[in-house]
């Protein structure tokens, strides 16, 4: 049982992005990993040549061996540990804002959560993509343009933060 006491804004805030970023994390790495077991599952029945890249309007514009369809698996593995290297060194960099501890504690948990949100939206294109790919179907743009916006958005929220965290916590 968890005694509310002693539980600051700060600890409270703490706890949150703890948990958002390992939620974040290892739903990123499973969401790709079960997609490629499913990859392994249904290899047999995935056809010769294999639609594998799409055109903007989401059709195929690509047909290859099918061993191209780890692809999507490849590029996002790789860009998952990217992220997970960006966010290590994230949490280990200082601003340079001239900001308190507590401000630049602050920064680091806003950039990591925006790497976060990265990395989920690049997961979430991945593993659409990968799907598409296994049943050869059109890929849906409209997620694609969603998660490019939510990726921008995301970014643009974390320059806020960083204007408020700078005058918030200033050093004096």
């Amino acid at each position: 049982i968890m005694s509310f006491s002693n539980v600051t804004k700060e600890n409270l805030m703490n706890r949150v992005y703890k948990v958002i970023h390992r939620t974040v994390t290892v739903s990123s790495w499973g969401m790709l990993l079960v997609s490629l077991v499913y990859l392994f599952i249904r290899w047999n029945s995935l056809p010769e040549p294999l639609g594998v890249h799409f055109s903007a309007t989401g059709e195929f514009d690509l047909y290859d061996d099918k061993i191209n369809a780890f692809y999507p698996y490849l590029v996002g593995f790789g860009v998952l540990i990217f992220c997970e290297l960006i966010a290590w060194a994230a949490g280990k960099v200082k601003s340079g804002l001239k900001v308190n501890e507590q401000g630049e504690e602050n920064l680091r948990m806003a950039a990591v959560l925006w790497i976060d949100l990265v990395k989920g939206g690049i997961t979430l294109f991945f593993t659409h993509w990968s799907f598409c790919v296994i049943h050869q179907k059109p890929m849906n743009t409209d997620l694609v343009v969603g998660i490019i916006y939510a990726i921008g958005i995301g970014f643009l929220l974390f320059l806020v933060a960083a204007v408020v965290t700078r005058v918030r916590w200033r050093r004096i």
